[in-house]
């Protein structure tokens, strides 16, 4: 257990330099696949900025920021 949340064996463990995350191994797969569609939305909106695309009407399109 840390402070309030108690980590099981077989849970998802991701930490980085602004914290950490755990996620429980029955949600693993929704999370990762959630996840994908993220980047995936993040780098098309990327290369749109790229192309002279206002960030604002990206983040009305893709509810995104």
């Amino acid at each position: 257990t840390i402070e309030y949340s108690t980590i099981y064996s077989g849970d998802l463990v991701i930490s980085d330099p602004n914290g950490t995350v755990i996620i429980p191994l029955n949600l693993v797969d929704k999370v990762l696949e959630e996840a994908k569609k993220i980047h995936s939305i993040e780098n098309s909106m990327l290369k749109k900025i790229k192309q002279g695309e206002r960030l604002p009407e990206l983040i009305n399109t893709t509810g995104r920021i």
